[in-house]
């Protein structure tokens, strides 16, 4: 079994510090980098190889996040092969660092086996790398399906 600590700090300037921090115990973790480039729609990522309900753990991160301009969203929905959460629009726009943690993985209403990612970013002709999208993905699970 591994430990995975989390830890999570948030300060207002000039104001308050509330501090977070918590070891959660995990049998199996995956680490997925994957590229998102401009203009790719329905990248889809598996999070989880086994059985459904296995997830307790999940961080994505990104080089590139939305910004308000229609054509420069990162957009993703969680799948748990029969069904996407959100059931309908865009998908979840990827603003910032996103972390579910334990209970919080009940707000996409199943279990989630794959994340699929759109950009609306243009390509530059001139420069390839701008406008592409690293994203990392953490995923904390079970190895033992339940």
């Amino acid at each position: 079994m591994a430990s995975l600590n989390l830890t999570l700090n948030a300060q207002v300037v000039g104001g308050p510090q509330v501090s977070a921090s918590r070891t959660k115990q995990i049998e199996a973790y995956d680490k997925v980098d994957v590229m998102i480039n401009p203009g790719d729609t329905d990248v889809e990522v598996t999070i989880q190889p086994g059985a459904a309900g296995q997830v307790g753990f999940l961080l994505i991160k990104s080089s590139l996040y939305s910004q308000a301009a229609a054509d420069q969203k990162l957009t993703y929905f969680v799948v748990d092969g029969g069904s996407d959460f959100p059931a309908a629009g865009d998908g979840l726009e990827l603003n910032d660092p996103h972390v579910y943690i334990g209970g919080a993985l009940a707000v996409f209403g199943l279990a989630p086996r794959a994340l699929r990612f759109t950009s609306t970013y243009v390509a530059d002709p001139t420069n390839p790398t701008v406008n592409r999208a690293v994203v990392e993905i953490l995923v904390g699970r079970s190895a033992i399906a339940p």
